[in-house]
Order: C-alpha cells, then structure tokens, then sequence
C-alpha cells in the first residue's frame, strides 16, 4: 500500500474532528452594526415615513425593531417605513434596531423626529393628481433619428413644443411639435410629431469639454434641457467618470439653431462633483424661489460610478444669469446620498427590496408643479431583490456562480438585460415625490441635504411597458396647461415615445379655521415655531400678527400694511366715526366686533356692530356723533371661540 500524503495519528485525526465540529457549532453572538442615518418626513396629517442606511452583519439581517416616542413599535423587514394613524400635528420621536439570523439586535439608532402635518396639504401632489392625457410619437428621417433618444427634453412656451436629445451615439438636439396626445397600447395609432427644427450641435463641438479648465473628456451626453429666459440651457456629463476628472457641466445656446456661434459654456456650477448637477433641470415656482434660493434646480443620478453621484435622488438650485459671471456659479445642494450617508440604501444591497434606491434605480427628468409644494423626480426602478452580475433568462440559474469565474460572478434572472451589471427585475416608470418645505429647511439650516426623503414614491404605469433599466428618459413641463412630459426610452424596440399627464390638485375653499390656515401657509420647522407660524407671532415685523393676517385675508409671508382705515360719514347733518376692514370670505372661527371709548381705558361693543367672516369689505359706523362727547376712539376687536 502506497501512502500518499503525511501520517496522521489517531489521537491527532480525533482531535482535529473534535476542534473542527466545536467551531462549527460555536454561536454567532455579534450583533448587526447600529443602522445610521435615520431620517423621515410627514406622510399626511395622520402618518410618517422612515427610512435609514440598512445595518450589516457577519451572516445577514433579518428586521429591523422600530421604536416609537420611547416604546418599541414594531418589527420591519426592510429600511423603509410609513408609521399610520396619528394624530394631526402630532410629533413622533424614532429610533431603529438591526436583528440578525440569530437573534442578536443592535444598539438603537440615533433619534428622529417628525411631527404630522396639522392639516392635510392640498398642494402635495399625490398619483391621483397626474391625469393620464396619452402619448404621441418621435418623428423618423434621415436628419431626425431619436432612435434610442428623448433621454433628455425640455418645453419650448414659445412654440410649444419640446425640444429633445436624438440617438444615443450623435447627441444632437432637435425642436419637435407636441400633437395633441392619444391613449392607446397600439404604437402605429400614436400620432407623430412633427419636426420643428433638425437636430444639431447645440455644443458646436464643446460637449466634451467638462474636465479642468475645460479639458476635453471623451463619452460625455447631454443631461438636460430648460428653456429660461428665452434661452436653453443644457448640462453635458461624463458617462464613465471613474477618475473624477470632469469639472464643468453647464452650457447656453439660443433657441434659434440656425444661429452660430452662439455657444456658451461650459461652466461649473457649485463645488461639488458635476455627478450631482449635471443632468435634469427644472423652474422653481416664483413662491418658493425666496426660500429654497434660486430660480432653477438641477440634479444628476443614476450614472455609472455611483461613488462621484448621490444614492438617490439629489437636487442642487442655482441662478443661471451668473452662468459665465462667476465661477463656479454658486449652488445650494437641497437634498442627495453620499456614501456616507445613503438615507435611501446601499448601492451594495443585495437581500432587500429596496425600489426607493437600489443599483438598477435612478431618476433621469425632475418637475416643480407651479401650484404645488411638490418636487417631483421621474425615472426608473427594479422592483425585484437587486444583485450584480450576469443577467440570464433561465430562472434556474439565478445566483449560481458562472463557470470559469472562481465563484466571483453569479447569474442574475433579468430576462430584459442579458449583459453583465446591475439588475433587480422586474423594471418600472417611478416617482419620488418630495416636500419642497423639506429642501427650505435645508436652505435655512434647518436639516442636513441627506435628512430629505419622499414623503411618497410609486409606480407610474406605461401603456408600453417597460420591459428594461432605464425606462424613463426625461421629463418636461409646461406650468401654463399644467401638463407633465415624460419620455419612455426604448419603448417600442429603440424607439421613445411621449406621455402626457396633467397635474389635476384639488380645488379647495379657503381655510376655514386659523389651524387650517397655519397649516397651508407655513411648512416645515415653521409650522411648529408659534414664534414664527403662532398667532400671536409677526415673522415679517410689520405690525401685524399672524391673526391679523388670517382674520384680514392677508398672505401670510411678505411685508403687508394695515388694513383697516378710519374714516368719517355724514348722517342727518351729523359726522360720524367710521372704521373699514376687509373680512376672511369664509371662516368659521372669527368675529369682529365694533368697540368704542372715552378714555382708551373702558372699551364697550357699539351695538348693532358685530359681524362673522363673508366676501365684502365692511364699513362700521359709529352710532354717537362727533361733537356730542369731548373724546370719541373707536377700535376693531376680533376674536375667536
């Protein structure tokens, strides 16, 4: 007998089990790391949402203990929550614990807190509130290919129309109609836009120069377009930037493409890398440019070296006159994930449902509704467990390792995306939808950029689909029809077409109470401050309170004066005091009262002078004539129950 390798005793084999089979049962006693940042938002006035960076563990984490005000609430199994049925205006202090497969839990997280809205807001903007209108197709010719284009649009008022990113390969910009849409799953029945202007080099050959000092940096894509101030802006990025060498990302050309020479760019715009900016852009609504900071947001995600991006939505808001005037044009970010703090989820992930942000998630077109208090993110999402590696059509194969790879690639059941990369099948058209108070509390220094999550998220249904990743292509809007435009890349084989939705918010009486009111006109940390949104607060220093404001019919921000004006009326051959104010056209809670004095000490009701909220101004007369008492002061008294 040959003896092939070296003797082992017996004693030594027996030992060796005996070591081998008490490791094996030695038991996991390391509890999963402590989950970071915790943030959230108010749902409604009657819920919140969570989310946080998911925990890790040497085997896996298996839930998540959630704890309310104190008290454990409940067990969760991924890193998203909606907590219900709260009270109105009510706040909620929360912290998370991490559990793995053997039981063990984490410290609690640090602590956040979110107080419900007092009133439900009618200017959030829900799936409700987008009306579907239908679609309308790409033109096709020998100048206009947008084959694997409409990655990037942008409405035109002047002509109304859009103007739009052709194929994938020439990233030229062509000017097209927008027919009126139809509602059908039939492709050939879709009208088609005609052609308003040929695509072409808006860049003039530039588009690549984005790195320092505008060094050239193949690869680069048009990442938006924005008509503002009778001009288009455009934002160029690089699509693999793994060395972080691109700097610039936004230009200006005329809307006229016959015109050349008319190239403006590239700039910086803020200090951060242009994998945050240099994509989407959209108008901020005059009423909140004060607050958030400027007249036009801009955003990137979704790209390729996620690490140079945010983990998530993100949006940046700048003035575009200082494109050209100051470099960089300064920025504020809003909102965005870093590494660090990716509130959404890990890039990383690979055992949760996670559509909020996973590797096959991003957001390709962004809308402020005029109207609204809603920043709205379109894009795309896999809605399936997320992982990395070789998509197969063969569902048998899903996570075994591919041959000849040592185990380091693994197959991925992706039927739509074959290719090796990232995937989470199924695919879908998704909104984000976030508070702009949230952002304003970012401006004000009230909330840190990652601290920003949606209020709601959802799927936003195709006629076409999707079948794939990157579903959505772009997003445009016109706040004149309120309508939204939505480009579906690849729709029908490579080419896009356009959906059209309306914006429909409700209609709504005035508030009929000073807590409903309170709860419409202030937002965020405001809402809750009585030293800024209370009664008896005056934000503005203009002499007036809140109450004044609300009992009036005054806006409740900006300089206003007083309202009320004495006067005088003659009666009988008899002059008489008189006071004018406007009232609250509908309220429930409000009653002014004529009051009169002799001695501003000892204020009486002037009988007959007492009135409750309605449309018209009211003048009240005094009931004693001037002359007929040495002093005569009369004052507005107005009170609630």
């Amino acid at each position: 007998m040959k003896h092939r390798g070296p003797f082992l005793p017996c004693t030594a084999l027996f030992l060796a089990l005996v070591q081998t089979q008490a490791l094996a049962q030695t038991p996991d006693t390391t509890p999963p790391s402590v989950p970071v940042n915790l943030a959230g938002t108010a749902v409604s006035s009657t819920s919140t949402v969570l989310y946080w960076t998911q925990a890790n563990d040497d085997t896996a984490v298996t839930a998540y203990y959630i704890h309310r005000n104190g008290a454990f609430l409940r067990t969760h199994t991924d890193n998203t929550y909606t907590d219900i049925g709260l009270a109105p205006g009510s706040a909620h202090t929360y912290q998370i614990a991490a559990r793995d497969a053997a039981g063990n839990v984490s410290a609690l997280s640090d602590s956040f807190t979110i107080t419900t809205d007092a009133a439900e807001n009618p200017r959030l903007v829900r799936p409700e509130h987008l009306t579907y209108l239908g679609a309308f197709r790409f033109p096709g010719d020998a100048h206009n290919d947008y084959a694997y284009g409409g990655t990037s649009i942008g409405f035109n008022p002047a002509n109304n129309s859009l103007f739009a990113r052709g194929h994938d390969w020439y990233q030229l910009v062509g000017e097209i109609s927008i027919p009126t849409p139809v509602i059908t799953s039939d492709y050939s029945a879709l009208p088609v836009a005609a052609v308003l202007q040929n695509q072409t080099d808006i860049t003039e050959g530039h588009l690549n120069e984005v790195g320092a000092d505008g060094a050239a940096i193949g690869g680069c894509k048009v990442g938006g377009l924005l008509v503002h101030d009778g001009r288009l802006l455009g934002t160029s990025y690089a699509y693999y930037d793994a060395g972080g060498n691109a700097h610039r990302s936004h230009f200006i050309s005329e809307l006229d493409f016959t015109q050349t020479g008319d190239f403006r760019g590239m700039y910086r715009v803020g200090s951060r890398n242009p994998g945050f900016v240099a994509g989407h852009m959209a108008h901020v609504p005059p009423e909140w440019q004060t607050a958030l900071g400027g007249p036009v947001l801009t955003g990137l995600d979704g790209v390729p070296i996620v690490s140079r991006t945010s983990y998530g939505p993100t949006i940046s808001v700048f003035d575009p006159a200082q494109l050209g005037v100051v470099e960089p044009v300064p920025a504020t970010l809003l909102f965005g994930y870093t590494y660090e703090h990716a509130t959404l989820g890990t890039w990383g992930n690979s055992t949760e449902y996670n559509p909020q942000f996973n590797q096959a998630a991003g957001s390709s077109g962004v809308v402020f509704p005029f109207g609204s208090d809603s920043v709205l993110f379109f894009g795309s999402a896999g809605v399936g467990i997320p992982c990395y590696g070789q998509g197969t059509s063969d569902p048998a194969l899903d996570r075994t390792p591919v041959p000849g790879t040592n185990g380091a690639v693994v197959y991925v059941y992706d039927p739509a995306s074959g290719g090796k990369g990232c995937h989470a099948y199924p695919y879908v058209a998704y909104v984000w939808a976030y508070r702009a108070a949230d952002l304003a509390c970012v401006a004000a220094g009230q909330l840190q950029f990652w601290q920003v999550v949606p209020y709601a998220t959802w799927e936003l249904p195709l006629p076409f689909g999707p079948d794939g990743q990157d579903a959505v292509g772009g997003a445009a809007y016109d706040p004149a029809t309120q309508r939204i435009f939505v480009c579906q890349y690849n729709a029908v084989g490579a080419a896009p077409i356009i959906h059209v939705y309306r914006v429909n918010l409700p209609t709504t009486p005035p508030p009929a109470t000073y807590a409903t009111w309170r709860a419409a006109s202030f937002t965020g940390a405001d809402l809750t401050n009585d030293a800024v949104s209370g009664p008896n607060a005056d934000p503005e220093v203009c002499g007036l309170n809140n109450f004044a404001r609300y009992a009036f019919g005054l806006a409740a921000r900006g300089p206003v004066a007083n309202p009320v004006t004495v006067g005088t009326a003659t009666s009988a051959g008899l002059n008489y005091l008189t006071l004018t104010f406007p009232r609250r056209a509908a309220a429930t809670d409000l009653t002014y009262t004529l009051e009169a004095s002799t001695d501003l000490a000892t204020w009486l009701p002037v009988e007959g002078h007492t009135y409750t909220a309605g449309a018209s101004s009211i003048t009240a007369q005094d009931t004693v004539a001037l002359g007929t008492t040495p002093r005569r002061f009369l004052r507005l008294r107005v009170t609630t129950p």
